[in-house]
């Protein structure tokens, strides 16, 4: 198991089976390897303030992943941040690099567009290039246990379209 999901294993024996929750890699890197909004779902239970709640939380939490987390903080009204120590950082990275295993970070669903062919220019090797990725990307999610839908969006409309309406015409 990675470090996103012993995180996430955690948190969700905090809130129990079936309570959905975010665990999500930060656009900002000052706030840490990943972010979660447990403390506002556990505050409602408790009644109490959801940066309370994240306060209380950070102690337990820090000890519990001690192996794999540097720190745990708390960020904003109530989110809490976990820094990952480097090496693991450094494990995870080489893992990705040696077996292109990718971390799960945004849900259990993905969508794959490829390819996008013009329906009134020959297919050529950019297509076929852009097929061959996509797919693979797909094949590779799907290896990782997500729900991947596959997308291919022929040009139907357009300059290209009205060209061709306009010769059949």
């Amino acid at each position: 198991m990675n470090s996103y999901e012993i995180i996430q294993k955690e948190l969700q024996s905090l809130v129990g089976e079936g309570k959905p929750f975010s665990l999500i890699q930060p656009e900002e890197l000052s706030h840490g390897d990943y972010a979660t909004n447990i403390a506002f779902i556990l505050a409602k239970q408790k009644e109490i303030s959801p940066k309370e709640c994240a306060l209380g939380l950070i102690s337990d939490l820090t000890k519990k992943l001690s192996s794999y987390v540097e720190k745990v903080e708390v960020a904003g009204p109530g989110f809490i941040n976990f820094f990952l120590k480097d090496d693991v950082r450094t494990d995870e990275a080489e893992e990705i690099a040696l077996h292109g295993v990718l971390i799960p970070h945004l849900g259990e669903k993905v969508l794959v567009e490829y390819t996008d062919p013009n329906c009134f220019k020959v297919f050529h090797i950019g297509h076929l290039m852009a097929n061959t990725i996509g797919e693979s990307l797909a094949r590779i999610y799907e290896m990782r246990g997500y729900d991947v839908t596959r997308v291919c969006y022929p040009s139907d409309i357009g300059r290209n379209v009205a060209m061709g309406v306009w010769g059949v015409i």
